[in-house]
């Protein structure tokens, strides 16, 4: 992601500082007045509180609780911790330690919500590639600041939780967690905040309507070219339709291998025929359900000859697999009385007429290893072949 426009300045010092600065002249006219040193005040208050600009929000208090002890340490040191004089120097000191502190805090808000609109410019604008990518995902994903405020919203993270973008960024991500959960939200940010990256955390969210989802979450922190911690990303994935997705594929691997077995069982394996050498084959697809209606035969005929049935029926699944079964069946009968081919494909065709409207092709070989003849009769199916001694192959002449 590239960095938007704007990204890296820092905010100008809030509007409060001009009045500090007044508060501080006023406060060093009064030492002036009381003949007290006016360059304390200005080493005390209006140092400190030029260098809050700076400074975060912890230093500031450190160096605002240095400035009110070291006025005190001064008002003991020159005998004047009683007069009227200190006193004035005094309560002026806490108001502009208070000052350093309001102006850090106003500061540091600031800073927060231009880094916030930074992110989100990053993410929706920065790299359009990366941004579609994160936008059409089917995982909901989103960012937030360190504080839990959210600063990206996409379309699967709508579609889970049912809150629009408008609605959900800017508000804080705990509007996702039931009440009794709640705690979980202050635990992860405090290990985002550490830098940690959790994979993998399932529990439990509650959507717009009040619907309550189990969710698996992956959190890791978000960082700046030069490694400052500024928030946080999190994917989650719905685990009730990754449970009904497992589900659903378990059922269908269990058709899978239903149809699988009814197929075998059906077909069966072709015999050995003596004095003719013979192999077959069968894989089912790898995807769908692998399932169709491919058969394959050989028939002893007697005298030396063998009939051979290759058939198809178009589609795949448990009605493919019974259609093959009865062809398979009347097919192995019809070779088994000896008719010849041309008579057995029209009966085979007439059983056909009465099954469910199906595409059906089938060849048949009437083999004579002994004459090195076969008789070939094809209806729509592939046109067989002949393989030679030689190693070539020539499509079988018809007569």
């Amino acid at each position: 992601m590239t960095a938007a426009p704007g990204a890296g300045r820092s905010l100008p010092p809030p509007r409060l500082l001009p009045l500090s600065l007044g508060i501080c002249v006023l406060i060093a006219a009064l030492d002036v007045l009381v003949g007290a040193r006016p360059q304390i005040i200005a080493l005390l208050v209006l140092g400190p509180l030029l260098a809050c600009a700076r400074l975060d929000v912890r230093h500031s208090v450190l160096v605002s609780c240095w400035a009110a002890l070291s006025g005190l340490v001064a008002g003991l040191l020159d005998g004047t911790f009683l007069t009227v004089g200190f006193t004035v120097r005094w309560w002026g000191l806490l108001l502009g330690c208070a000052l350093v502190v309001h102006v850090a805090r106003r500061r540091a808000a600031a800073e927060m919500a231009l880094r916030s609109l930074d992110l989100a410019r990053r993410v929706t604008r920065g790299d359009h590639d990366l941004a579609a990518l994160v936008e059409s995902s089917h995982d909901a994903i989103l960012a937030a600041t360190l504080d839990g405020r959210i600063t990206y919203w996409n379309t699967a993270a709508q579609q889970l939780y049912g809150y629009t973008p408008q609605e959900a960024i800017g508000a804080h991500v705990s509007m996702l967690a039931p009440p009794e959960r709640g705690h979980e939200i202050d635990m992860l940010l405090c290990r985002l905040s550490r830098g940690e990256r959790i994979e993998h955390f399932e529990t439990l969210r509650v959507s717009r309507a009040g619907r309550r989802i189990h969710v698996d979450l992956t959190l890791w922190p978000n960082r700046t070219s030069n490694g400052r911690l500024i928030g946080a990303y999190a994917i989650a994935r719905d685990l009730e339709q990754k449970r009904a997705a497992a589900e659903l594929a378990q059922l269908y691997e269990e058709q899978r291998h239903v149809a699988l077995t009814l197929q075998r069982s059906l077909m069966g394996v072709p015999p050995k025929v003596p004095g003719m050498p013979a192999a077959h084959r069968y894989l089912p697809a790898t995807q769908g359900l692998g399932v169709g209606g491919d058969w394959f035969d050989l028939v002893p005929l007697g005298a030396r000859r063998v009939g051979a049935v290759i058939g198809d029926v178009m589609g795949r699944g448990l009605e493919a697999a019974a259609v093959m079964g009865r062809l398979y069946s009347a097919a192995h009968a019809l070779a088994k009385s000896g008719i010849p081919p041309w008579q057995l494909m029209q009966t085979l065709d007439a059983v056909a007429a009465d099954l469910p409207d199906q595409f059906i092709t089938c060849c048949y070989l009437e083999i004579h290893p002994d004459a090195g003849e076969a008789t070939v009769c094809s209806a729509g199916h592939l046109p067989a072949l002949l393989a030679t001694p030689d190693g070539k192959v020539h499509p079988c002449r018809c007569r």
